[in-house]
Formats: C-alpha cells, structure tokens, sequence
C-alpha cells in the first residue's frame, strides 16, 4: 500500500482542516467538529491568510491600491500550506 495521497483526497483534507479553528476553544459535536454556536473565531485558513498578508505588507511588496491582489495572494497562500499539510 502506498502512502501517498489521491489528489483528491489530500483537496478534501486540506478544505477540511482550513475549517477548523486556528486555537480551539470550544466544544465539539457528535461528529468531531467545532459547535459554531460558541464562541466562533478565527479558522485555520483564515489565521494562515492573515500570516501572509502581515508579510506581504510588512516588507512593503503592496501599495494600498494592490491590496486586493495581495489578499487574494494571502488567500492561495492559505490553500498552498493546507493542501501541503494536507499530503
């Protein structure tokens, strides 16, 4: 049995761990997931997006009209990492 991934496999994961919270600190359901009704925060993808748009801006790559493209730069990025860990 080989330990690689389908392609499809490692996308499922990785949209799936993008939904869990960057720092759990809520109950979860019967099926392992986060209860959004408490005390909803920041989800993996989104606290990945933020990492990369900080660096962006921090080393002064963007001017504010760019900044739409570097949140969607900071996004990919979010899914690149996902989809690695994800493997």
């Amino acid at each position: 049995m080989s330990d690689n991934k389908s392609e499809d496999l490692v996308a499922e994961e990785a949209r799936n761990n993008g939904l869990w919270p960057a720092y759990p600190n809520q109950p979860l359901d019967g099926s392992g997931m986060p209860c959004a009704e408490h005390a909803p925060g920041l989800t993996k993808r989104e606290q990945f997006a933020m990492a990369a748009m900080q660096g962006i801006f921090a080393h002064g790559y963007v001017m504010p009209i760019e900044s739409v493209e570097a949140a969607v730069y900071a996004v990919r990025a979010a899914d690149a990492l996902l989809q690695e860990l994800a493997k």
